[in-house]
Parts: C-alpha cells; sequence; structure tokens
C-alpha cells in the first residue's frame, strides 16, 4: 500500500523532504505510520511526533485525505492505498 506523506515546518527539517510515499506491507493505522516514520528518520523526527512513552502526542497536527484526525478516529484512523497524510504544525491563532 502507498502513501503520501507531506511534511510542513519542523517535519519538514526533521526529514529534509517535502512529500515522499511511503510504502507499507500491511494495512496500517495513522498510528502505526507514525511509528514507523519516527523509526525511520529517529530522534529529530520522533520528539516532535512521540511522547516519552512512544505514543504519538496531539503537538503537530495530522490530516487524512484533507481531514483532521481528530474527526476521524484519531491516531487508530486506518489508511487506505493512495491516502494522502499531511504533518503540519500546531494551527494557534489570535
Amino acid at each position: 500500500m502507498d502513501v503520501e506523506v507531506k511534511y510542513y515546518a519542523a517535519a519538514r527539517e526533521a526529514t529534509g523532504k517535502r512529500s515522499e510515499v511511503i510504502i507499507l506491507l500491511t494495512a496500517s493505522t495513522v498510528k502505526e505510520l507514525i511509528n514507523a516514520l519516527a523509526e525511520r528518520y529517529g530522534k529529530p523526527l520522533s520528539v516532535y511526533m512521540l511522547g516519552e512513552g512512544g505514543e504519538p502526542t496531539d503537538y503537530l497536527t495530522y490530516f487524512v485525505g484533507g481531514v483532521n484526525v481528530h474527526s476521524l478516529r484519531g491516531f487508530d484512523t486506518e489508511l487506505k492505498n493512495g491516502d494522502m497524510v499531511v504533518i503540519a504544525p500546531p494551527i494557534v491563532g489570535g
């Protein structure tokens, strides 16, 4: 299964990429993708994506198909072949 991942801000700096296609061998969730990316890129990316217990944090905002994962099934959102996952910085404003 192929999933396109787009990186912004700190995630882009940590990976050195704007986007890439990740090949997942089995059906996966957003959480499993996050863990795979943290393992691939190591500490520069994992410090933003994972908390001390190794669980994904809400520091970054994740979108699947243009929808915030928190409007879906959170980090348990299942990915499908061809999905686009966007990893963006926190959205704040005033």
